[in-house]
């Protein structure tokens, strides 16, 4: 995909940004959004910490290459804490070009529920053509990791990880929302869209490991879900037991605010 300018990347940006805060998606001045646009070395449009995302302007949106070096942005604001788990998707990910991470409400509701079972998986659903990595009739695995506050870790287990993250381009924190990739901001847009849709589904339909369905319309299951148990237990080496903070990220009931 062709790469934007800096310039086109920082108003995308501040689109994107104001379509979720307004689908209630990055409520308060949660969630990070960044979008590629250059190669070597990476660099990229990142939005900023502790900002309202509703309202945000091209001055707002940072620079920021892998080497640490940031241009552009507001004096009195910082770059997206999660930075670094932006760069490693980039690394890991070469076709990346934009990553967004959002707080959605089943996103958050799905990943805390099957948090110790380490992955969700759908099947026989027909949003899952959306995915274009999956073959057809597959069985998509979709990571949840708890909400451990280490930026470092998450950021070096990305590069550990690529295999079990690249058949689904996302992955859902416990307690926290979802992040999604793209080839470009417009792809990075679907695959949300499509695991929140996932999400929403799962949840409506129960917990799949004890076989209940939740109220409502549901008579019969046109897919099936299920939920994958990792040895009983979450395994402290692996990717489930990644996760990340940041003051750009809403904060759970009953926790103080996380550093930016």
């Amino acid at each position: 995909m062709k790469q934007l300018r800096a310039s086109q990347a920082r108003r995308e940006l501040c689109r994107y940004a104001a379509s979720f805060y307004h689908r209630g998606w990055m409520p308060g001045t949660s969630g990070n959004l960044s979008i590629k646009v250059a190669d070597r070395p990476i660099t990229l449009a990142i939005t900023p910490s502790s900002v309202d995302k509703g309202g945000l302007t091209p001055r707002d949106i940072f620079l920021v290459t892998a080497a640490g070096a940031t241009r552009h942005g507001r004096a009195s604001t910082r770059p997206s804490a999660e930075t670094a788990i932006h760069l490693a998707l980039y690394e890991a990910f070469p076709t990346c070009g934009a990553v967004f991470h959002v707080h959605t409400v089943h996103s958050t509701l799905v990943a805390t529920r099957h948090v110790r079972r380490g992955v969700v998986t759908a099947k026989g659903l027909e949003m899952l053509k959306g995915f274009q990595t999956l073959a057809p009739r597959a069985t998509p695995e979709i990571p949840i990791f708890p909400n451990i506050d280490n930026l470092d870790d998450f950021a070096r287990s990305i590069k550990r990880h690529t295999r079990r993250l690249a058949n689904v381009p996302g992955f859902l924190i416990a307690h926290h929302g979802m992040t999604a990739w793209g080839r470009d901001a417009q792809e990075a847009e679907k695959h949300l869209e499509l695991l929140e849709f996932l999400c929403h589904y799962l949840w409506e339909m129960g917990d799949p490991a004890r076989g209940s369905v939740r109220t409502g319309s549901c008579t019969g299951r046109a897919g099936t879900v299920s939920a994958r148990l990792c040895g009983g237990r979450a395994r402290p080496s692996s990717a489930a037991t990644i996760g990340h903070a940041g003051a750009d990220r809403a904060v759970p009931a009953g926790r103080p605010p996380s550093r930016g």
